[in-house]
């Protein structure tokens, strides 16, 4: 999720002092005792002898810190690890830093200690003229285990750079404590390359690991490159982006090319409009095209590109390449459960319209008086798969067809009830010259016997 960007203003609160200070302060916590024989007051001398979410004012230690607006940031180093902490409900942290202009940079905040609960940061960075650049609440990707928010960025501009750190729902405790780091990245491209001569190459050797990788679009009509190479044989290769983009004016499109330069994946506006995935990848590297989707370019056309990959061979079972005519279909396996509102099964599948005039053929067996529901996915992925899909009964008459779906993918339904009996569904495309490995889908089958919810 990705909180409303909040603007700069300063955080007050109202500090209550725990105790009256009488005394000499000798800069440690000392107790003195009025006439009256009331119980003994802290005071201090600086804001070092006090607890670490407190600070040192002439009644004694309050809660509270002194970096709460942009006229108190306080300076911060790079590579240095900072501890702060969200003391107070409302509570913002402000930091400032300064910066040469070009710089690719990673700012993190992790729990202290790491498996505390309760606290979910945001972290906000701020250009030199106030404006808002970027913002993260967990990682572009979603939760990570090791930190609580990554945030990466480009740095157009030279200047004084705010960091702003605060909760997610404004939560404080003095429990809440974190530490920052500000570095730069080096995983970025740079100038000049071209497809066959990436200018960054990168070892994507594990699963569960995600790489982020900066691109800086210089110049009208600019694209960078990215050399990937890959662990294994039918790798599954995922490319995703941040969902803010309020500090950059490129619209990221990536497109994914295999090691004999086939164009596999084409994806327009990756992070807001969603990320890219292709299911196998062969030939054991890959080259990952980045540029703008209007062929923009200058000082503030940038991103980042999170890429991931899974185990050998994705989760869904592939189509058979024989499946072009009913009597070679695919048979569906079904997945069987029950839950609250009755039975339901699913069978699952990936496949491409390739060769030119493909046809992909399914069959799956449904049960007396049970609904049929189609659902899939192209376009969202990167596919430049316009589908249309066919729902036969045992004698070939046509059940249903639909061409028209939310990622050019149709979707069909409950369809039914039906008779018991064999079924077929036929995937093609609208579109009668389509060919090729950039046109691929992922389809699911369910049967049920109640109707599902559309969505």
């Amino acid at each position: 999720m990705t909180p409303r960007p909040r603007p700069l203003s300063p955080w007050t609160a109202l500090l209550v002092p725990i105790a009256l200070a009488t005394g000499a302060c000798n800069g440690d916590k000392d107790e003195t005792t009025d006439d009256s024989g009331d119980p003994p007051i802290e005071t201090c001398a600086d804001d070092d002898a006090c607890a670490e979410w407190e600070i040192c004012e002439p009644d004694g230690c309050i809660t509270g810190d002194r970096n709460n607006s942009l006229d108190e940031a306080e300076a911060i180093l790079w590579d240095q690890e900072i501890r702060g902490v969200l003391q107070q409900d409302g509570d913002q942290d402000y930091y400032s830093f300064q910066a040469e202009g070009g710089e690719f940079i990673r700012i993190s905040t992790q729990h202290v200690p790491e498996e505390r609960e309760g606290m979910d940061t945001v972290v906000s960075l701020y250009s030199p003229t106030g404006k808002l650049h970027m913002q993260e609440d967990d990682h572009a990707v979603g939760p990570v285990s090791t930190y609580d928010t990554v945030l990466y960025a480009y740095l157009p501009d030279a200047g004084t750079w705010t960091i702003v750190v605060e909760d997610l729902a404004g939560v404080g405790e003095t429990t809440h404590a974190y530490e920052l780091l500000l570095r730069e990245t080096g995983g970025h491209t740079r100038e000049t390359d071209a497809i066959d001569d990436a200018s960054y190459d990168l070892d994507v050797d594990r699963a569960g690991t995600i790489w982020a990788v900066g691109v800086a679009l210089e110049e009208t009509g600019d694209a960078d490159y990215i050399q990937l190479n890959l662990p294994w044989e039918e790798c599954p290769i995922y490319v995703r982006g941040s969902q803010f983009t309020s500090g950059t004016d490129a619209v990221a499109t990536v497109d994914l090319y295999d090691a004999d330069g086939v164009h596999l994946m084409h994806k327009e506006g990756l992070g807001p409009e969603g990320s890219g995935a292709y299911f196998e990848v062969n030939g054991g590297e890959a080259v990952l095209e980045v540029s703008d989707a209007q062929g923009g370019g200058g000082d503030d056309y940038w991103t980042f590109v999170y890429i991931s990959v899974d185990e050998r061979g994705y989760s869904w079972p592939s189509e058979n390449e024989d499946n072009g005519l009913p009597e070679y279909a695919d048979v569906m396996s079904v997945e069987w459960e029950t839950n609250e509102w009755g039975t339901y099964g699913v069978g699952l599948t990936w496949g491409t319209i390739d060769p030119f005039g493909d046809e992909d053929w399914y069959e799956i067996e449904v049960d007396d008086g049970y609904y049929l529901t189609i659902r899939g996915s192209s376009d969202d992925l990167g596919s430049y798969l316009d589908g249309y899909v066919t729902v036969y009964d045992s004698a070939l008459n046509v059940v249903a067809s639909a061409d028209d779906g939310s990622d050019d993918f149709p979707d069909l339904y409950n369809l039914g009830p039906l008779d018991a009996g064999t079924y077929y569904v036929l995937v093609t495309s609208v579109e009668s010259t389509a060919e090729g490995l950039d046109q691929y889908y992922r389809m699911s089958v369910a049967q049920s016997d109640y109707q599902l919810a559309e969505n």
